[in-house]
């Protein structure tokens, strides 16, 4: 479950309304990725592609039947905690995977979809942004 004292912190957010794969919930601040094109949670190892802007507390029932905001933008800063491995300043301008829908694995960059904006060593957090990695219809 996605905490309040981790989340968005500044920067310009790009929203927008995209519907939902059958099934899946959230909470605000989550990692999302694309799923057959529509929005589903992300797990340790996905590829982000959004964070999510809404909650999803109820699971819709077929794909499509309900759409909600996510955040877009490369340029919006999040702050969230490393659920894999120990952050380390040296990682400032490193990216690395997720460990969660809310967590970093600063021990892999199969991915590379986070951007270390920031480490937090005492915390062990980091201010990040996504860098999602678009693919070919073909």
């Amino acid at each position: 479950m996605a905490s309040v004292q981790y989340g968005y912190r500044y920067g310009d957010r790009n929203l927008v309304s995209l519907p939902v794969k059958a099934s899946e919930t959230w909470e605000a601040g989550d990692a999302v990725k694309l799923s057959s094109g529509f929005l589903a949670k992300c797990g340790a190892g996905d590829s982000v592609y959004a964070i999510a802007f809404d909650a999803v507390p109820t699971a819709p029932s077929a794909n499509g039947d309900l759409s909600v905001l996510v955040d877009l933008s490369t340029d919006s800063v999040y702050e969230w905690p490393v659920g894999t491995g120990t952050i380390s300043q040296a990682m400032q301008g490193q990216t690395c995977d997720i460990s969660g829908s809310q967590g970093l694995d600063v021990t892999a960059s199969a991915d590379d979809c986070i951007l270390i904006v920031k480490p937090n060593v005492s915390a062990n957090t980091a201010l990040i942004q996504i860098r999602p990695a678009a693919t070919g219809v073909v």
